[in-house]
């Protein structure tokens, strides 16, 4: 164990990828039987958390079965191609949108990434990301089982976050790995032990719709717990669940309104947004905004991309 890494249940580690800072993404290895499974990578800065976890763990490099980014965002996937050059025996498995743009990651994806977030977090954070071979890529569908060291892992489709999102369901453990399909929490941030988590809608895939049938699906199938790559390990409670649909509709309702009244749609809904964060998490609502004012923003992008305007770019 390290300040970067835990094992966080039974033969499940948390991995702080540190992105962009210590304590706001984690993806996580899961053991069996001496076979290892990262689902999300992070990008570059976390990828010596990622080895050292690994060896902490008691795996050597080729023990580690599949990479399994969960969507295409690269503080998910921004560092399978550079594992999988050290983790040599690993396939890079995932959406097959998610594996296409992996495997060609110059033709759009880091285009649209150096885009919405600016050149300056561009290259702090992605630039030189490596492809992943496409004879190590792997394609899933809804459904999918995998095994690992007799473990079953099956494949769930959960678009919402973004059309190409799976979570990736253990039942024998009954856990799942939500990447971002279920909500972020704050760790910190809690009020007399009660979890603050809310829904991440991003450009330019968020579809509420969706958003609102998967968290449903999370929460009926009977999970304990709930691996967020935003951040850390939850109960997969009713509770939670229902407090993100909650807020999803309280939001879109009120873009609705703000779009339909016109004017500069993003300022209206970044006023409407604090007041909903003040009213939600009282006195953590200012901290809540200065530690995650980049994630706060790109909620607030999501809608503003939804409703017909075109998204700002991120300033983190």
């Amino acid at each position: 164990m390290s300040n970067f890494w835990e094992e966080a249940l039974p033969g499940v580690w948390r991995v702080d990828v540190s992105h962009p800072v210590p304590g706001q993404t984690c993806c996580y290895l899961l053991a069996q039987n001496g076979e290892g499974a990262l689902v999300d990578c992070g990008a570059k800065k976390g990828v010596g958390a990622v080895k050292n976890a690994v060896a902490d763990a008691g795996l050597r490099p080729g023990q580690i079965r599949y990479i399994i980014p969960t969507h295409a965002h690269l503080d998910h996937a921004g560092a399978a191609g550079e594992l999988a050059q050290y983790f040599s025996e690993a396939e890079v498995a995932a959406h097959p949108s998610t594996v296409k743009h992996l495997v060609n990651p110059e033709e759009r994806l880091l285009p649209a990434v150096r885009q919405l977030y600016g050149e300056v977090f561009f290259k702090s954070e992605y630039e030189g990301m490596a492809a992943v071979p496409a004879n190590r890529a792997r394609a899933l569908a809804d459904g999918d089982v995998l095994s690992l060291g007799g473990l079953e892992l099956r494949i769930l489709y959960t678009p919402g976050h973004a059309w190409n999102h799976i979570s990736v369901y253990a039942p024998e453990r009954k856990l799942i790995f939500t990447g971002d399909a279920f909500g972020v929490s704050y760790p910190g941030e809690e009020s007399a032990g009660e979890i603050f988590i809310v829904p991440v809608t991003p450009p330019t895939q968020f579809n509420a719709e969706a958003m609102r049938a998967t968290v449903a699906k999370i929460k009926n199938l009977g999970a304990a717990h709930a691996a967020l790559a935003h951040f850390g390990i939850i109960e997969n409670s009713p509770a939670l669940a229902d407090k993100q649909t909650a807020a999803l509709d309280e939001w879109e309702k009120s873009a609705g309104e703000i779009a339909q009244k016109g004017g500069d749609f993003f300022p209206q809904f970044r006023a409407y947004m604090e007041k909903w964060f003040e009213s939600a998490a009282g006195d953590r609502a200012a901290a809540l905004f200065e530690r995650h004012k980049g994630d706060l923003h790109l909620t607030i992008c999501g809608f503003n991309h939804l409703f017909g305007k075109a998204p700002k770019t991120v300033k983190k």
